[in-house]
């Protein structure tokens, strides 16, 4: 069964199309990874959240069709990590994801949820204090507060040292495990490749399923590619050409 659905989804402004048509379905334990750039990916989300409204089509989230009138109860469903996401430094971390618990009427194991996030010896110190690295994964960690049935971020993985990488990119397959359907953006193909096999490349010439297994041996093995072949992205529908190097 789909979690989230958008069908015919577009949004222009006057002659300017800021969400280009894409259609997409993606079920509990999937988790789908968006290629694009990062002002059409956060538009994207802006959209799937219900923060910004849609021009054309709809969006649904657990069969229910997301409106203006509906946005806050769907909101209790979902998680949200964005960039632009911000934190109150003067609360301690556990005060910090608490005080999130207690806005959606949620039982809360802090100690649980930072230990997921590699966050337990941090539990007392002031978010001041933290590493932007960490922040992103408290900011991670708030999303999941309510356990919510679908998680949206937005390029998790953008600016971060090597250990929140490698949480994050342990998180993601044991949240699949547990049924939350993800939905990230990003603007990295190899990091997107890196987290799932449902990847797709965004822009405003489409919207494709890549397929990532032959992309991803070339990004392992780069030089053993055949230097008299042109190396080719294989897409569902079509099939692009990448310039051979010189």
């Amino acid at each position: 069964m789909s979690v989230v659905q958008l069908r015919h989804v577009q949004k222009t402004s006057g002659s300017t199309v800021l969400i280009p048509h894409i259609d997409l379905e993606v079920t509990a334990g999937q988790c789908v990874v968006i290629q694009c750039n990062h002002e059409l990916g956060h538009q994207l989300l802006l959209a799937m959240i219900g923060q910004t409204s849609i021009s054309e089509g709809s969006i649904w989230i657990h069969g229910e069709a997301l409106t203006p009138h509906n946005t806050r109860d769907i909101r209790r469903k979902i998680g949200i990590q964005l960039l632009s996401d911000t934190a109150y430094e003067r609360l301690k971390v556990s005060e910090f994801l608490q005080f999130y618990a207690r806005l959606y009427e949620a039982e809360l194991d802090p100690d649980l949820l930072l230990q997921r996030l590699g966050l337990a010896e941090k539990r007392d110190s002031r978010v001041s204090q933290l590493t932007s690295s960490e922040v992103r994964r408290l900011s991670i960690a708030r999303a999941l507060v309510h356990n919510p049935q679908v998680l949206f971020m937005e390029d998790p993985e953008q600016n971060v040292d090597l250990e929140t990488s490698y949480i994050i990119r342990n998180l993601i397959p044991a949240l699949m495990e547990e049924g939350t359907a993800i939905i990230i953006t990003t603007m990295v193909l190899e990091q997107a490749i890196s987290m799932t096999n449902d990847v797709y490349l965004y822009s405003h010439t489409g919207f494709k399923k890549l397929e990532t297994a032959e992309e991803e041996q070339n990004l392992l093995n780069p030089n053993d590619r055949n230097r008299d072949r042109e190396p080719v992205i294989s897409m569902v529908g079509k099939q692009v050409s990448t310039p051979t190097a010189a």
